[in-house]
């Protein structure tokens, strides 16, 4: 609740409005979330609302950026060549949950492994690589 601050509480979802408004190119669905009441909260108070869809332990997560889609399989570039500025040895893997900017993986990568990608920025090409690591 915006207005009690430094407080948190825990609800539940539930009900999805199934028709969304459209509001500057972004569709908008209203969520019910149910929790208990505290004598603080009034009516008509607003409230910035977290929602897990989804949670795992230790997970070895990457950027998305980092993966390359062909077809129905992803892949990671495994090497990066300095002298002709070139990614290779792609490795098949399987993802897990993504929080839209990392993403878990299942399998073809181990913690400690190097990956490596590029992303565009303006005319600028970045070249990044990674060491994979756990995340908990």
């Amino acid at each position: 609740m915006d207005a009690l601050t430094g407080q948190s509480f825990t609800g539940t979802v539930t009900d999805i409005d199934t028709s969304g408004t459209n509001s500057g190119g972004n569709t908008k669905f209203t969520a019910e979330i149910t929790m208990a009441r505290t004598e603080d909260m009034l009516a008509g108070m607003n409230a910035s609302v977290l929602i897990t869809l989804d949670t795992t332990g230790d997970v070895l997560i990457i950027p998305e950026a980092a993966l390359v889609e062909e077809g129905s399989a992803t892949y990671v570039y495994t090497s990066y060549d300095e002298k002709s500025d070139t990614l290779g040895d792609l490795v098949e893997v399987e993802t897990g949950v993504s929080d839209g900017t990392n993403v878990e993986i299942c399998s073809g990568l181990s913690s400690g492994d190097s990956y490596y990608y590029s992303y565009a920025d303006g005319l600028n090409y970045t070249f990044i690589s990674g060491i994979s690591g756990l995340w908990s």
